[in-house]
């Protein structure tokens, strides 16, 4: 059970009071047009009957209310959906409501409390060896707090557990990663000019990839990008922001 605690905790007794708030309050500050009431009742019959589920299926958690998303919130946290999974979880709806409203208190408390239990979810996702979940889990909760030094512990973790787990470029002897602080487009090649990836990294996110011998890495933005060979960080050097740089590794095979 990824649920916190079997027990009503502090979140969830703060979520439901608020949520319940936030309806009141939006119930009261909303009256029906005529041009509005003229649309029958089957809208709002349907509206009466949309569970939390249907809400998220007919729109992206971005493209729905406060309120709405507070709901989806308090439903994904009771049924111990922290970080996972992708289309269904807490942390997600937080995170729209704070792209929505940067000041909301619940929402920024909600993420701090949750952030200890998301952590262990991720373990356990680690422990699975579901790499890619884990990587996705981990880049989601990096953007409650992307400096804080437990994620950087288990990007640690992540990427010593799985040099077998690559991304692109099969099993080869060695392995390649790129790890971005900014947005960066990035291509890699193998030694006859394949391309293995082409993709646009984000902050926090990172690819691996097995290679054998010689392989090209194209850097669209080279200062927002770390490079590791072999679990090796490769010296890139100078002033590099918005730079394009072209390198070459593993050319001794």
């Amino acid at each position: 059970m990824d649920r916190p605690a079997a027990t009503p905790t502090r979140i969830t007794r703060h979520l439901l009071y608020s949520t319940l708030a936030c309806l009141a309050f939006a119930a009261s500050n909303c009256t029906a047009s005529p041009a509005a009431a003229s649309q029958g009742t089957s809208d709002s019959a349907a509206t009466q009957v949309a569970s939390p589920r249907d809400a998220l299926h007919a729109a992206e958690p971005r493209a729905l209310a406060v309120p709405a998303l507070l709901k989806l919130a308090l439903v994904a946290y009771q049924q111990g959906h922290l970080v996972a999974p992708a289309s269904d979880n807490a942390a997600s709806y937080y995170l729209a409501i704070l792209q929505q409203d940067p000041r909301n208190r619940v929402a920024a408390d909600a993420v701090r409390e949750l952030f200890p239990y998301a952590v262990a979810q991720i373990g356990r996702t680690l422990n699975r060896q579901d790499y890619a979940e884990a990587e996705r889990e981990i880049d989601l909760l990096a953007q409650t707090d992307p400096t804080n030094y437990t994620l950087t512990i288990l990007r640690g973790k992540l990427s010593g557990r799985s040099g077998a787990h690559p991304v692109a470029g099969g099993t080869g002897a060695h392995v390649l990663t790129l790890r971005a602080s900014a947005n960066s487009w990035i291509v890699v090649e193998d030694a006859a000019g394949r391309t293995l990836d082409a993709r646009m990294l984000r902050p926090n996110e990172s690819r691996s990839y097995r290679v054998d011998g010689a392989t090209r890495v194209t850097l669209g933005n080279a200062g927002g990008v770390e490079v590791t060979g072999d679990g090796r960080p490769y010296p890139l050097g100078g002033d590099l922001h918005a730079k394009v740089l072209h390198l070459e590794l593993f050319a001794r095979g």
